[in-house]
Formats: structure tokens, C-alpha cells, sequence
């Protein structure tokens, strides 16, 4: 009669079915670390992407500007929002100016003369010169020597007399200085010559409109000098034979 052998039969399937179990339990575990591995690789990329992506973009991507706004700044003066500005006739009523001086708004289609005015010059007229690119150069002093001082800071200007009115300004307290340019203005206190002359170069010729280097002006044509005129000949006339 054959041994019976089940007994073994049956130890050896499980045995078998624990090493099978075993081997896939061991294999999730190394999926489960592959699959956390990958995970950890892509979080720090998406770290280091974080960190340096915005750097690599600011090398190519033009960077908004930044407007000036309506504070006091010794490089720029101070922003005056530029106003309706329509041409008017002469002696026509308006809105009035936002600023004293004015530095936009309703104007006269002529221009001032430019140059030193030793009389007051209309705000009407002035705010035209603005408008093409000009400086005003507005004072109230009593000080004979600042005003000098004043007109010399004016002439040494590389466009003068062109781009510039200078003109006494009642409207302004006493021992003001105040430059006006289109949509900005300062006030000084004193001939403070490099603040003065930071202003002139930060706004001459930035209006609305373009006249060229001297805004519009034209230096007036010499006056050719007279030429000597050569004496006349003198001829002497010739006898005629038996007379």
C-alpha cells in the first residue's frame, strides 16, 4: 500500500505561498520607494524652478515703468496733471490754472518772446511756450543782485535765447524763484544753480509739441555790412583834330 504523502504536499504549497506572498510584498516596497523617489525628484524641481524662473524671466521681459508721481523731487520738481488746454483768443475768459505758475491749460495761439522780460508777460502766452517744449522762469525778488545772478543762469543756457522766458511774477510770494516746464513746476528759495539746472535738462523740450533744439525760435539774419563802392572812372576826352 502506497505511503500517503499529503501531509508534506500540503507544508510545501505553503511554503510556497508565503515566499509568493513575501515576493510581492517586497515588490510593492520597491515600487512604493520608486514611486516616492520620483515624487521627491519632481518637488525639488518644481522648488528650483520656483526659485530661478522668475530671475531668468526678468533678463527678458521689460520690467514696467514706474510713472513719476505728484511729489516734490529735487531731480524732477513736482507733477502737475496737464490740464484741458485750448486756444483762446485774446482777452477771452477761461477755466483758470491749477498751478501758480501754470504749467498747462487754456493759451493764447502766440507765443511770448522769448528771452529776459523785464515786464510781466501774460500766463496766457507763457503756457503756449510750454506747450512747445519751453522753461518759464517766473521770480518775485527784490534783490537786485539774485536777479542778476538769475539772468546769468539763464543765458548760459546752450539754447538761449530760445526755450526760455524769464519774467517777474507778482502771483508768487516775495523771494520765490518758481520754473515751469509742461506738467511740471519747482520753487526755489535762492539762485540754487545745480537743482535749477537739473530741472531745465530733465524737462526742456518734453511737450506735446517739437519745434526743434531752440522751440521755434530763429535767430534774427545779420545785416550784411555795406560794401565800399569803387570810385567812378574819370575819362578824359580826346580833341578832335582841327578843332
Amino acid at each position: 500500500m502506497a505511503q500517503d504523502n499529503r501531509p508534506e504536499r500540503d507544508v510545501s504549497r505553503r511554503s510556497l505561498a508565503r515566499e509568493e506572498r513575501r515576493k510581492r510584498s517586497e515588490a510593492k516596497k520597491t515600487r512604493r520607494r520608486g514611486i516616492n523617489i520620483a515624487i521627491s525628484g519632481v518637488i525639488g524641481a518644481l522648488v528650483l524652478v520656483g526659485l530661478f524662473v522668475p530671475q531668468l524671466g526678468n533678463l527678458n521681459v521689460a520690467q514696467p515703468r514706474v510713472d513719476s508721481t505728484p511729489t516734490p523731487n529735487r531731480a524732477a520738481g513736482i507733477r502737475a496733471e496737464p490740464q484741458d488746454s485750448p486756444i483762446i483768443a485774446v482777452g477771452d475768459p477761461h477755466a483758470g490754472y491749477s498751478t501758480t505758475p501754470p504749467t498747462s491749460g487754456p493759451h493764447y495761439e502766440e507765443l511770448a518772446p522769448w528771452g529776459i522780460h523785464d515786464a510781466p508777460v501774460a500766463d496766457e502766452h507763457v503756457v503756449r511756450n510750454l506747450e512747445v517744449g519751453g522753461i518759464a522762469i517766473s521770480y518775485n525778488l527784490g534783490d537786485e543782485a539774485t536777479v542778476e545772478r538769475l539772468e546769468q543762469f539763464t543765458r548760459s543756457q546752450a539754447s538761449y535765447p530760445g526755450c526760455f522766458v524769464m519774467r517777474p511774477y507778482d502771483a508768487l510770494p516775495e523771494g520765490t524763484i518758481a520754473l515751469s516746464a509742461w506738467g511740471w513746476y519747482q520753487t526755489f528759495t535762492s539762485v540754487d544753480v545745480d537743482a535749477k539746472q537739473t530741472f531745465v535738462t530733465g524737462h526742456l523740450n518734453q511737450a506735446p509739441e517739437f519745434l526743434g533744439d531752440r522751440c521755434g525760435y530763429t535767430p534774427p539774419t545779420p545785416t550784411p555790412a555795406p560794401t565800399n563802392t569803387p570810385a567812378a572812372t574819370l575819362t578824359t576826352a580826346t580833341p578832335t583834330p582841327g578843332s
